[in-house]
């Protein structure tokens, strides 16, 4: 705009006058390519960043979904587990008592018949292995 102005001032000198004019048909002249070519690139990175920013969401929220699955199966293993322990514990004080029961029938049978205690004894033995 100011060059244009100066090229049309008649109070300015020939010379003056004539640099701007020159100077303005250089810039009119001038090939806009790689300003064309600068607002494409700076477009298409835009794009790009707008892609990458929504491909980074979504393995987001699959990351925070895997992580809720993953909190959950760890409580369920650990309910699993203490249920496990609660069953053996069960299992031991169930094997006492029928300990205590074959000690108290082997007192009761002292002397008589040891065809219940036969029947008994191997029984016991294998559950204590298990």
């Amino acid at each position: 705009e100011n060059l244009k102005k100066k090229s049309k001032n008649m109070s300015l000198g020939v010379v003056k006058r004539n640099k701007a004019a020159n100077m303005l048909q250089q810039l009119l002249a001038k090939d806009p390519l790689p300003l064309q070519k600068a607002k494409i690139t700076q477009a298409a990175v835009v794009k790009k960043c707008q892609k990458a920013t929504k491909k980074a969401a979504r393995i987001t929220g699959k990351a925070v979904e895997a992580r809720e699955k993953a909190e959950a199966d760890a409580k369920q293993a650990k309910a699993a587990k203490q249920a496990s322990e609660d069953a053996v514990i069960a299992a031991e004080t169930a094997i006492e008592k029928a300990t205590e029961y074959l000690e108290k029938v082997k007192q009761e049978v002292k002397g008589a018949g040891k065809g219940k205690l036969w029947l008994m004894d191997p029984g016991l033995g294998g559950a204590k292995k298990h």
